[in-house]
């Protein structure tokens, strides 16, 4: 009896998977089948200065943020023709400190963090980051708050994540 029921059980939670499986996917299919329309998207490059992020010798050429006007949080997503880098300094406009972290490639930490963004954020396939092309560095504020700017050499982009916490 107790078998029977495992059974039931495990063949019940496969069948919820595989909905769950093709649910996503089809939503995956929508998004990336859907045109990439950067120039009706809202710029905005103010918010990059409490960072210390360098835009000057950029073109931002996509922008798309969530709703964090409620509780403060959500993410921001950007990328931009050229390289933004940090300004180097560790100090916020606030005064507080800074942990900045960097890397390159696929590493556990950016890909993390650009699953939770593509998770929250509508981001068309083909302004999504292939990050083990590029080189990043990640801002980490007092509160939790994170950017992470990764720059892809070969096509010269940036891409930009803020995650609002």
């Amino acid at each position: 009896m107790r078998k029977r029921f495992v059974s039931i059980v495990s063949m019940s939670m496969l069948l919820v998977a595989a909905v769950l499986i093709c649910a996503h996917t089809s939503e995956a299919q929508q998004k990336s089948s859907a045109a990439c329309d950067a120039t009706a998207l809202p710029k905005r490059t103010n918010y990059y200065q409490t960072w210390g992020v360098i835009t000057q010798n950029c073109n931002e050429r996509y922008f798309v943020e969530s709703d964090h006007t409620a509780f403060n949080e959500g993410f921001r997503y950007s990328v931009f023709d050229g390289r933004a880098v940090f300004s180097g300094k560790r100090i916020d406009k606030n005064g507080d400190k800074r942990t900045i972290i960097h890397g390159s490639g696929a590493d556990v930490y950016i890909l993390s963090l650009l699953a939770d963004t593509y998770r929250t954020l509508d981001i068309c396939d083909e302004e999504k980051c292939k990050v083990n092309l590029c080189t990043w560095a990640v801002s980490i504020s007092k509160s939790g708050s994170k950017m992470a700017i990764m720059w892809d050499i070969e096509q010269n982009k940036t891409y930009v994540v803020e995650a609002l916490f």
